[in-house]
């Protein structure tokens, strides 16, 4: 068999392929195009509006369990769609986690991923948290998420000279280098 005959049986094959591959349009991890919301097909008419919303602090959306695997030069870490958006969401920011360590861990209601800078914590109840510094080691020495104060319920936060992180049933707070657990009372 030629080159000729070889290429021209080829070309449909390459052809059909490169069809296939560009009506998928602009993906992200987890399979969702880019924006997160599944395309529709032409001629379908959808059921309602949809609209583009920052992912909320909960993570409220179908897929946040989700398993993916991030590369990192030849390293792949297991996490989770909603540990993936925190981490891809705080890249270049304040909070910037750096690179994974580790894949992510099963813990009793939940998950947790550490990075070179801090930890991202999970759950279906809190979403995915990032926690980092001394307020971690503080929330670890309090044992965690099983601990006295429980899942993360938001990021830290600088107000003046503090910087503080809210949990289900308390906050830390660092301020003037000294460390401060606060338990709320039910």
């Amino acid at each position: 068999m030629s080159r000729r005959s070889c290429l021209a049986f080829a070309m449909p094959a390459v052809a059909a392929c490169a069809l296939v591959l560009t009506s998928c349009g602009e993906q992200t991890p987890g399979g969702l195009p880019a924006g997160g919301q599944p395309q529709s097909s032409a001629g379908s008419t959808p059921a309602a509006a949809v609209t583009e919303e920052p992912v909320t602090a909960r993570d409220d959306v179908s897929d946040a369990d989700d398993p993916i695997v991030v590369k990192i030069g030849e390293r792949e870490f297991a996490t989770n769609m909603a540990i993936y958006r925190k981490y891809d969401g705080a890249k270049g920011g304040p909070l910037d986690l750096q690179a994974p360590v580790a894949p992510a861990e099963e813990l009793v209601g939940g998950k947790k991923q550490d990075y070179v800078s801090g930890t991202i914590y999970w759950s279906p109840e809190t979403g995915a948290q990032i926690v980092r510094g001394q307020i971690h080691v503080a929330y670890l020495d309090n044992g965690g998420p099983t601990g006295q104060l429980g899942w993360p319920v938001g990021d830290e936060i600088i107000e003046g000279a503090a910087v503080f992180s809210d949990f289900q049933r308390g906050q830390i707070r660092l301020e003037n280098q000294a460390i401060r657990i606060i338990e709320h009372t039910s």
